[in-house]
């Protein structure tokens, strides 16, 4: 991310931006909300407040999970970008949990939507350049699997949690989240006067990278080295931001990056940074993130290019996991050998 300097004149327009636009993340279409329909039949949703003693920290998260099909589960845990919650991709969670995974979506405190609605737009803006609140990020993922190590080898915190495979542990983060996944995986993160730092945790087989932001505290292609899991990046042709300056070349700067393990990267045709989170705008996450909120989170409507965005998101993202966390051979073939249309789908070693 560049300089806090360099865009501080930009924050003011910003905070105009977001009180016209509803956070100018709407893509295209329609702007009618409705809330999300109920999960699919064979997938439960659960919310609960977890709590790190180590670290006097909450981490209120969200399960997807199949309600019927051959257990163990392999587990996905998805981290979102600034200013969302654990309520933000439904789209994913359901998915995934259809496909057989276990999605649990990570709520970040300290840079998440109800930092927002409690103290301001300026807040969350700082929160992206907050080192302690970078490192708590993967810090809560790491917490997230010991948890699941625990209940796993218990009685507490119900059924689910004995269903799980741990062998097969995947993550998943879009924007400011993809940077979580990426220092999960090794990423290096060079923090002023700190010097190099990482956070990798080997549980982790793998990675989904949904449009990573530009990344100042691991500006070396050496930062990369480390990365020795496959991973899926995914950005768009419209996936540029004037107010981060972030280009395309930012959004692929970790698939060109890594080598020595498979990669690839799907950039798909007029999708935006926001095409990720399924048109979930920031004053949208306001209402969605709420710690005591139960009710359903509310959502844009899909115009037909956003359906077709979606379709992709999912169909790739499904073939990745398929592929590289239950080992499926046709999965694999599908990834060396599709010609998506509407994307271009690239890959490496």
């Amino acid at each position: 991310m560049p300089s806090t300097h360099a865009r501080a004149t930009g924050v003011a327009l910003l905070t105009l931006c977001f009180a016209v636009f509803s956070g100018c993340a709407s893509i295209g279409g329609s702007s009618e909300r409705v809330v999300t329909p109920a999960p699919p039949p064979d997938v439960t949703e659960s919310l609960e407040l977890l709590h790190d003693p180590a670290r006097d920290r909450d981490v209120p998260i969200k399960v997807y999970a199949p309600k019927s099909g051959e257990a163990p589960f392999p587990v996905i845990i998805f981290s979102h970008g600034l200013g969302s919650s654990r309520q933000g991709y439904v789209y994913l969670g359901r998915e995934w949990a259809s496909r057989g995974f276990v999605s649990i979506h990570v709520q970040h405190v300290a840079s998440d939507s109800e930092l927002m609605r409690t103290k301001g737009r300026w807040k969350i803006f700082r929160a992206a350049y907050n080192s302690e609140e970078y490192a708590d990020r993967p810090r809560d993922v790491s917490f997230v699997i010991d948890v699941m190590e625990a209940r796993a080898a218990g009685a507490e915190g119900g059924e689910i949690w004995r269903k799980l495979d741990l062998a097969r542990v995947g993550v998943g983060g879009h924007s400011y989240g993809a940077h979580t996944a990426l220092t999960l995986v090794g990423m290096l993160v060079n923090f002023p006067d700190v010097g190099a730092r990482s956070f990798r945790d080997e549980r982790v087989k793998a990675a989904l990278i949904l449009s990573p932001p530009t990344m100042d505290w691991s500006p070396n292609l050496r930062d990369f080295e480390a990365i020795d899991v496959p991973t899926m990046h995914m950005s768009g042709t419209r996936d540029s931001s004037w107010f981060w300056m972030t280009t395309l070349k930012h959004r692929r700067r970790a698939f060109d990056a890594i080598r020595g393990a498979p990669r690839y990267f799907l950039n798909i045709d007029g999708a935006e940074h926001l095409t990720f989170a399924d048109r979930e705008t920031m004053k949208i996450a306001k209402r969605n993130g709420r710690l005591d909120a139960e009710e359903p989170p509310m959502l844009m409507s899909r115009d037909m290019e956003q359906q077709r965005h979606v379709d992709l998101i999912l169909e790739y993202s499904d073939a990745f996991w398929a592929a590289h966390l239950t080992g499926s051979e046709q999965a694999k073939g599908l990834l060396q050998s599709a010609k998506p249309i509407g994307a271009v789908l690239e890959r490496g070693e």
